[in-house]
C-alpha cells in the first residue's frame, strides 16, 4: 500500500507525515517518505520523514517538481502526460501492473488537493489521508508564512486558479475584485477544501477524512485511526512527534477582528459541509465565538512585511495593505468638553428626577457600564469620571481599551487604582469598535448594561433615570435624549417618539431613521445575547443593525424613554460624516440584508429601510432604487426581495471597495432579475 497525505496548508499535515512516515520506515525496510514534491526536493527527509530543522531555502527547490506544478492544472481528475510522469517519480518505478503503485511509499502535498482524483484513478492501491481545517486558523497561519499561490517560488498560480474555479465550479470570480492577500487565501482554501470533500465522497473506502478540529481534540485516538487506515500497528506511534511541526507555531494574529468577522460565512459553510460529508458535528457559532475570544488575546502583527530581501521573495511586500490600515486608524483629536457646560446650555434632569424619585424604586440588579477606548487620551479621564459621578452607582465599570498607543492606558490605570469597580481589559491588538464592544459585553457578569465611547460623557443621572423606568424588567430597554456636540454648535436630540411603540411601529421608525436612533441604551444582558450581539465584520451601521434585532428581543412596547437626558455625544470627529454617500447606502442596505429574515414579519419596515438607503443615492442609481421600492409594494414580490437581500449579504464586502459596493447595489435593484 502507498499513502498520499493532502492538506490545504497549515492544517497539521506535517505532524501526521512525520509520525506516519517514521512508522513506515521502521516497519518497512525500503520505505520512502516524500515531502511536498510539487515544490521541494529534500532527499534526506525521504530517509527519516523528519522535517524539523530543514532550512527550506531556494537551494532545496526541485526544479522538475515546480515545472510539473506550474504546467499541470490545479484541478485534475484524469490522465496527464507530465503529471503521470511526476507520479512515477514520486512513487517509484511502475509496478508490473500499470495501475498499481510500488508498496510502502508515502508522500505529503499541500498543492495537490485539486489533483487527488488523478492519483487515485492512476493507482488502484493508493490511499489518501485528507486533512481539513477551518478558514480562520488556516488563513491566519498562512498569512504569516507564505502565499498559497507560490508567489515567492514561481510564477503565481493566481490567474490560472481563477480561470479554473470559474470553469469547474462556475465561481464567476472577477480577478479585479480581489484586493487583499486574505481574499486570495479564502478562495484557495474554499475551493480546494470543496475539492477534497468531493474526493472523499466519491472514494470513501480509499480516502480518510481528518478534520483538524477533531484531530486536535484527541490526537492520539485520531492518529490511531489513521494508522489503522494505513495498515500499520498503533504501537508504532511515536508520542514525542505530536508537538513537532515543520515550522513555527503561530501565536500571533495576522487577521484584524474585522477580517475575522468577514470569515463567519465561510466558517458556517465549512462546518455545515463537514457535518454533511464527514459526520463531524461542530456548532459553528460556538466555535466562531471561541475563535473571536482566542484571537482578541493575541498580539496583532503585520503579515510578512520585511525591510530587506531574503531568500524568499515577493510575497514579503504587502505595503499597500499596511498603508491602508494606517490611514484608516489615523484620526484627529478634538478638544474635550464638560458635563457642566452641557447642563448649563441644555438644562438639567431635575424635572425627570422629581418624577422618578417619587416612585422610590430600590436598586436590586447588578449594573455594568462599558467604556470603550481607542486613542482617547485627551478625553478618557473625563469619560470615566462622568460614570463614577452617576447618582446610581454602577457595580462594574468595564473599560475596554482597543490597543491605544497615545498613553490612554496609563490614564485609565491611574484612575482604576483608586476605584475598585473599574475593570480594565487591554486588547493586545486593535480589534475594531464592534468586536471590542461585543467581546466586552459578553465578558461582563451583570444584569443590565449600558455603553459609552471614550470621547463621550454621561449626564450624572443617566443610569438612575433609565434603571427606574425599567423597574426590574428583563424584557425592556431604556434610553434617554442625547446632547450632541457639533463642530460649530451643539443641539439636543429628542428620542422620546420611540417610547412605548409596538414592535412594528418601532422597527419602521428605526428603519426610516425619521427620528435619531437611540444610543447608549440600558438593556438586560440576556437581550443582547438573544440579539446575537454585534456583527464584528461590519464597520458601518453595525449598531443600527444590532438595534433592529434588539427591538425584536424586547417585549412589545418595551422600549421606554427615561424622561431625561443621558449621553453627551461628541460628533466633532469625522466618523460616519467622513464616508461617501455610496458607502452610507451600502452600509445601510447591508444592515437590512443582515436582518432580512427578521424583516419578513415587518414589510413596512423593509420599505422604510430601503427609502432610507435611497436618500444616499443620486442619478440613475436613485431612480433604480425608487422603482425597486415601488415594485415591492406588490406583496407577491416580497419573497424575491428577501432572496435578493440574502444574496446581497452573501456578496458583502467589509473592505471599503466602492466599486464593489456600487455594483452590488446596482444588481440588487435589478427588477428584471426577480
Amino acid at each position: 500500500m502507498s499513502i498520499l497525505i493532502s492538506g490545504i496548508g497549515r492544517s497539521g499535515t506535517t505532524t501526521i507525515y512525520q509520525i506516519l512516515g517514521k512508522a513506515f520506515i521502521e516497519k518497512y525496510k525500503h520505505a520512502r517518505c516524500v515531502y511536498e514534491p510539487y515544490l521541494w526536493n529534500i532527499p534526506e527527509v525521504e530517509k527519516t520523514a523528519i522535517v524539523k530543522g530543514q532550512p527550506f531555502s531556494v537551494e532545496q527547490i526541485g526544479l522538475f517538481n515546480v515545472n510539473v506544478h506550474c504546467n499541470t492544472p490545479l484541478f485534475l481528475s484524469g490522465r496527464h502526460l507530465l503529471h503521470d510522469h511526476w507520479l512515477r517519480k514520486v512513487f517509484g518505478p511502475i509496478a508490473p501492473s500499470s495501475d498499481v503503485a510500488p508498496e510502502n511509499v508515502m508522500a505529503k502535498v499541500i498543492r495537490g488537493a485539486g489533483r487527488l482524483e488523478a492519483a487515485l484513478t492512476r493507482y488502484k492501491n493508493l490511499k489518501v489521508v485528507i486533512v481539513t481545517r477551518n478558514i480562520i486558523d488556516t488563513a491566519n497561519s498562512g498569512l504569516g508564512l507564505f502565499s498559497f499561490y507560490g508567489d515567492e517560488f514561481h510564477p503565481s498560480d493566481k490567474t490560472r486558479f481563477i480561470n479554473e474555479i470559474n470553469d469547474k465550479f462556475a465561481a464567476n470570480i472577477d480577478i479585479k475584485s480581489i484586493k487583499t492577500e486574505l481574499q486570495w487565501s479564502v478562495l484557495w482554501w474554499h475551493y480546494l477544501t470543496e475539492a477534497s470533500f468531493r474526493v472523499f465522497e466519491k472514494y470513501p473506502d480509499r480516502v480518510k477524512l481528518v478534520p483538524y478540529e477533531k484531530y486536535n481534540k484527541n490526537k492520539n485516538e485520531i492518529m490511531g485511526e489513521i494508522f489503522d487506515f494505513a495498515g500499520i500497528e498503533r504501537t508504532f506511534i511515536d508520542q514525542s512527534l505530536f508537538t513537532q511541526g515543520a515550522g513555527p507555531i503561530t501565536s500571533v494574529s495576522y487577521l484584524s477582528m474585522e477580517d475575522i468577522g468577514c470569515l463567519k460565512d465561510e466558517m458556517d459553510w465549512y462546518f455545515n459541509r463537514l457535518g454533511a460529508t464527514g459526520g463531524f458535528k461542530v456548532y459553528s457559532d460556538q466555535f466562531y465565538q471561541s475563535q473571536l475570544t482566542k484571537y482578541s488575546k493575541r498580539a496583532f502583527v503585520e503579515s510578512l512585511l520585511l525591510t530587506e530581501p531574503t531568500n524568499l521573495t515577493s510575497v514579503q511586500w504587502r505595503i499597500r495593505e499596511r498603508n491602508d490600515r494606517i490611514k484608516k486608524l489615523s484620526v484627529p483629536v478634538a478638544q474635550p468638553f464638560s458635563v457642566t457646560s452641557a447642563i448649563v446650555e441644555f438644562g438639567s434632569n431635575d424635572k425627570a428626577l422629581a418624577i422618578t424619585r417619587k416612585q422610590n424604586i430600590s436598586k436590586k440588579e447588578k449594573i455594568g457600564v462599558l467604556v470603550t477606548c481607542f486613542n482617547n487620551a485627551n478625553s478618557i479621564a473625563d469619560t470615566i469620571y462622568s460614570v463614577l459621578a452617576q447618582t446610581c452607582k454602577p457595580d462594574i465599570i468595564y473599560v475596554a481599551d482597543d490597543c491605544s498607543v497615545d498613553g490612554s492606558i496609563n490614564i485609565i490605570k491611574s484612575i482604576a487604582e483608586k476605584h475598585k469597580q473599574i475593570q480594565l481589559v487591554e486588547r493586545r491588538r486593535n480589534v475594531g469598535v464592534s468586536a471590542n464592544r461585543d467581546l466586552a459585553i459578553r465578558a461582563m457578569d451583570v444584569d443590565y448594561i449600558t455603553t459609552l465611547d471614550g470621547d463621550d460623557l454621561f449626564y450624572p443621572e443617566k443610569v438612575e433615570l433609565e434603571l427606574s423606568i425599567l423597574a426590574g424588567s428583563m424584557s425592556k430597554v431604556a434610553f434617554s435624549d442625547v446632547v450632541v456636540i457639533g463642530k460649530e454648535q451643539g443641539f439636543l436630540q429628542e428620542i422620546s417618539p420611540y417610547s412605548g411603540k409596538t414592535k412594528s411601529q418601532l422597527l419602521t421608525m428605526l428603519a426610516s431613521r425619521s427620528v435619531p436612533v437611540p444610543r447608549d441604551m440600558l438593556f438586560p444582558k440576556e437581550l443582547f445575547i438573544k440579539a446575537n450581539g454585534f456583527d464584528v465584520g461590519m464597520s458601518i451601521y453595525e449598531d443600527w443593525a444590532f438595534k433592529m434585532r434588539l427591538m425584536t428581543t424586547a417585549s412589545d412596547c418595551g422600549w421606554l424613554h427615561s424622561g431625561g437626558k443621558g449621553t453627551i455625544y461628541d460628533r466633532r470627529q469625522p466618523g460616519l460624516s467622513g464616508k461617501k454617500p455610496i458607502e452610507h447606502a451600502y452600509g445601510q442596505l447591508l444592515a437590512l440584508a443582515r436582518n432580512a429574515e427578521m424583516l419578513k414579519e415587518y414589510p413596512n419596515a423593509l420599505e422604510s429601510g430601503l427609502s432610507t438607503v435611497a436618500k444616499q443615492l443620486e442619478g440613475n442609481m436613485l431612480k433604480r432604487m425608487e422603482a425597486y421600492i415601488t415594485s415591492i409594494k406588490n406583496k407577491d414580490t416580497l419573497d424575491s426581495v428577501y432572496e435578493n437581500l440574502a444574496v446581497f449579504w452573501d456578496n458583502a464586502t467589509f473592505k471599503g471597495d466602492v466599486q464593489h459596493m456600487f455594483e452590488q447595489i446596482w444588481k440588487f435593484t435589478t427588477i428584471e432579475a426577480r
